[in-house]
């Protein structure tokens, strides 16, 4: 059977109507690889597929949207403090903190479906074929019911979080409403905004402080104020992840027409700050350990840690274009650093 390709202008009905997936409830139009999205005059050739052959489980669907390893960003910072105030104080409520990490799990779904749906609308992923949970570039989803899943799960995340806002109280509203303005900044604030210098600082700031201070008082971890300077460093490793990822996506975003920090700095410019980077987490994550009270004979915990970091250092030095292989999945690299370092500021407690 011969496959079935249209081109569409942009900004027609027909063209909306096919990226947005409503043109029709038996086939999916899907994009084409393109490096012409910045002109908002050219043409978007798509492949019309019939759902029938496209197969996809409800585990499948819910896998992709999930993010797990990204989500670990999240959770790993939860389970860590959670752990803290067990190995401190001997107490543990596993209610109040299944209801949180539901909470996050669900905002965290939805934050995903709406970048998914933005980066469709603005070609970012018909130019980087590996972004985001590809739902939509796959055709097992239209846009529309993205953009309708991302919303309904940022919603249940919020409900689900304001009983635990009703009994922390007014700080932890405080925390929840700046945390929601970050949020919204990335979500709506468009491709440019999304992607400009300010993205990392918001990332550091949710990764950070603000998730450990308020994880902090829904756990109800008093007097503990060590957990501060690590939440700093889990900050600085998330804001990390995020560069990397710029890093990887720089020729994309180039394309876009929405040059990020790395697009700006150059090639060259931009790899010699993640170097840096990279060196700075071994103080980072020594003022941590001394804050927590580490003793010489629990250094082996940083061995694993550190081999990671000394990959990423290599492949960044070894790595000599925007269009090199060995910048795929260098994003994921960061995430596993921070998640590592979690594991080893946990031992550091117990020990």
């Amino acid at each position: 059977m011969s496959v079935e390709f249209v081109t569409l202008q942009k900004g027609t009905k027909e063209f909306k109507a096919h990226m947005s997936g409503r043109f029709s409830d038996s086939l999916r139009a899907i994009p084409i690889k393109s490096l012409n999205t910045e002109w908002s005059t050219n043409k978007v050739t798509f492949e019309i597929k019939s759902t029938d052959k496209i197969q996809a489980s409800f585990f499948d669907i819910t896998r992709k949207l999930s993010r797990g390893s990204l989500f670990s960003l999240v959770a790993a910072p939860v389970l860590f403090l959670s752990f803290a105030k067990w190995v401190e104080f001997g107490e543990f409520d596993g209610g109040v903190l299944a209801l949180l990490l539901t909470s996050l799990f669900f905002i965290n779904v939805g934050v995903h479906a709406i970048h998914d749906y933005k980066d469709h609308f603005s070609g970012f992923d018909r130019i980087y074929r590996s972004a985001g949970t590809r739902l939509i570039q796959e055709g097992i989803l239209p846009a529309y019911q993205i953009k309708v899943l991302g919303l309904f799960s940022l919603a249940c995340g919020l409900l689900m979080a304001l009983p635990l806002v009703i009994k922390v109280g007014l700080p932890l509203f405080y925390v929840a409403l700046v945390s929601s303005i970050i949020l919204i900044f990335l979500l709506w604030g468009g491709a440019s905004l999304r992607r400009a210098e300010l993205t990392t600082l918001a990332v550091f700031l949710c990764y950070g402080p603000l998730l450990f201070y308020g994880t902090q008082m829904v756990l109800q971890i008093t007097n503990y104020y060590n957990l501060v300077v690590v939440g700093t460093c889990a900050g600085y490793l998330a804001g990390f992840s995020l560069l990397l990822k710029h890093f990887e996506t720089l020729f994309s975003d180039h394309h876009l027409g929405s040059p990020n920090w790395a697009g700006k700095m150059g090639f060259d410019g931009a790899r010699r700050a993640l170097l840096f980077m990279v060196g700075l987490t071994i103080p980072m994550v020594g003022w941590s350990s001394m804050a927590l009270g580490s003793s010489w004979t629990s250094l082996w915990i940083w061995v694993f840690p550190g081999f990671l970091a000394y990959r990423i250092f290599r492949r960044l030095q070894k790595c000599p274009s925007p269009l090199s292989s060995s910048l795929r999945g260098l994003r994921y690299e960061g995430v596993k650093l921070h998640f590592l370092v979690l594991v080893g500021f946990g031992y550091l407690l117990w020990v």
